[in-house]
């Protein structure tokens, strides 16, 4: 039988802060609960008197319907007092789908639904509130079971050459979240680092074993946290001197990450594959990280050169290090894109770049108010717009549209380089002897 398993780490009540009522992108309504809202009286509600309450999207789901907009980016049925008008009038129930389940996350996977939150959210991101386990019947009302059967015998994706057993991958996933504890010592790049070489030594080691049976030694060692024959060392991770040093991969993925921020906001639903290609140039462009764009999630033009000469200090604070390692504990407990939707390789390789985004748009706020160090205030803020409106977003270079986006993930050579983009520790000085005549 298949089981919603709730994340033990997680708090969350809402503080009703609003932030995800009040962003750019569009919110899906389901086609009756629109035309619901048309039969209500509102008229209590000054704002919404002769307002049209949703409209129709060539590039949405035939089944739905777009939420309308009030001042600026706010839903518009967002009150004064920061409620939902919809859910004060016609209850919960009424609400958009979306909106119902927020910050609820699922994946699954083949032996189970797990569910955590979105680190977007600020109550999330400060612990606020009850563990998930104390609101599991609250919960269950709002995420929806997976009718998936589940599967024992499943195989696994470490990369596409290479296949685990479920058991073998939940020993490898235990391993890379004990990576991640806060009670370890490392800074966020070494610990991914450290990451990225458990990978290989996996990799390495199924390689020499030609059966498909699960390995008990193999198990063994991951549990144990021993290193793995031919594991490679853990990789010192230092900034480029400049981003045009770092390979064209690390950058282009790094760039498809973050290109959301350069499109309208009416471009949060589906789109063709042939409408993304004539955005290719644009994607090109970004990747060079050089130059300026215009963010909408700032809501001003990002001076890449500038954010990233910006001097901040080569370490984050004690308290933005613990928000991230819990972020990252959440993210491979939950097996978000890990052997899911992507190999686990893959999957790792995404979450560096979901992780460089954060810092990146931290750094780009650092400059705009003048902080040297990324504090935790700062990655709150970075978490809030990769969390939000990034990576539970439809990606519209997805990780599987193109299969050279595909390969390069697949890399560890690629992760490594990538991991690089937004390091904080400069990269040591080469200084060339002087020559001397004999």
């Amino acid at each position: 039988m298949r089981l919603q398993v709730l994340d033990p780490e997680t708090k969350f009540s809402c503080g009703s802060c609003t932030k995800c009522c009040d962003q750019p992108w569009g919110t899906l309504i389901e086609r009756d609960k629109a035309e619901a809202l048309k039969q209500h009286d509102f008229s209590a509600y000054p704002q919404l008197v002769g307002k049209e309450f949703y409209h129709a999207d060539k590039e949405t789901p035939e089944q739905y319907y777009v939420l309308a907009k009030g001042e600026g980016t706010r839903c518009l049925f967002l009150d004064a007092d920061g409620l939902c008008i919809i859910h004060k009038e016609m209850g919960p129930e009424a609400k958009p789908y979306p909106c119902l389940k927020f910050p609820y996350t699922v994946t699954e996977t083949p032996i189970d639904d797990r569910i955590s939150v979105d680190f977007g959210c600020p109550a999330v991101q400060s612990m606020r509130g009850p563990q998930l386990s104390e609101q599991l019947e609250d919960i269950q009302t709002v995420v929806e079971q997976s009718e998936r059967p589940v599967s024992r015998d499943a195989r696994i994706q470490l990369d596409p050459q290479c296949t685990l057993s479920v058991d073998e991958a939940e020993a490898l996933y235990e391993r890379l979240w004990r990576i991640f504890e806060s009670s370890r010592k490392g800074d966020m790049w070494t610990r991914f680092s450290a990451a990225l070489s458990l990978l290989v030594g996996v990799r390495r080691y199924k390689q020499q074993v030609t059966s498909n049976e699960t390995n008990a030694t193999l198990i063994e060692l991951l549990r144990s946290d021993a290193k793995l024959p031919d594991m490679p060392d853990v990789t010192e991770i230092t900034a480029y001197t400049k981003p045009s040093e770092a390979s064209s991969p690390a950058r282009l993925l790094f760039a498809s990450t973050v290109f959301r921020d350069t499109v309208p906001a009416s471009s949060s639903f589906s789109m063709s594959f042939w409408k993304r290609l004539t955005m290719f140039p644009k994607l090109m462009s970004l990747a060079r990280l050089n130059g300026a764009y215009p963010s909408r999630l700032l809501g001003r033009n990002i001076d890449i050169n500038q954010v990233l000469a910006h001097p901040v200090e080569p370490t984050l604070d004690d308290a933005a290090t613990d928000l991230l390692l819990r972020y990252m504990r959440s993210r491979i407990w939950q097996r978000t894109l890990m052997g899911t939707r992507l190999s686990i390789i893959a999957g790792m390789h995404q979450h560096i770049h979901d992780f460089s985004a954060v810092v990146f748009f931290a750094r780009a706020e650092a400059q705009h108010t003048g902080k040297n160090r990324l504090d935790e205030s700062l990655i709150r803020f970075g978490l809030n717009r990769v969390e939000f409106h990034l990576a539970s977003q439809q990606r519209l270079f997805d990780q599987n549209l193109i299969s050279w986006f595909a390969n390069q993930l697949q890399s560890p050579t690629v992760a490594l380089q990538s991991l690089r983009l937004m390091s904080l520790v400069p990269a040591p000085v080469q200084v060339e002897a002087e020559s001397t005549n004999a």
